[in-house]
């Protein structure tokens, strides 16, 4: 009789704790990850010029999000296109 006493309360902590947890997960914006076309970037002391300077317009357009650049880039057409990868979130409202 114990071991089922002790299951039911068991299963009703576990049940609540997932329900704080999504509950939480559900208030946090989530970070997503997005390739920007940045023209061609040359080398890696390149992409540490450009990345940014991409970065400060596409925030410009997005005044919503919050973004940083990863550090990663990669060329995806040979010396036309590469492409920076961001991460990037809404931003949180705040409550007044």
């Amino acid at each position: 009789m114990k071991c089922f006493v002790l299951s039911g309360v068991l299963l009703t902590l576990i049940f609540l704790l997932t329900e704080m947890s999504l509950a939480e997960h559900r208030q946090k914006p989530q970070w997503q990850s997005i390739d920007v076309e940045a023209g061609p970037i040359w080398d890696n002391d390149h992409a540490h010029k450009r990345c940014p300077e991409v970065l400060s317009a596409w925030l410009e357009a997005n005044p919503d999000k919050e973004a940083q650049w990863t550090g990663h880039w990669t060329t995806t057409v040979e010396c036309e296109m590469s492409v920076c990868n961001f991460r990037f979130r809404n931003k949180e409202k705040v409550a007044r």
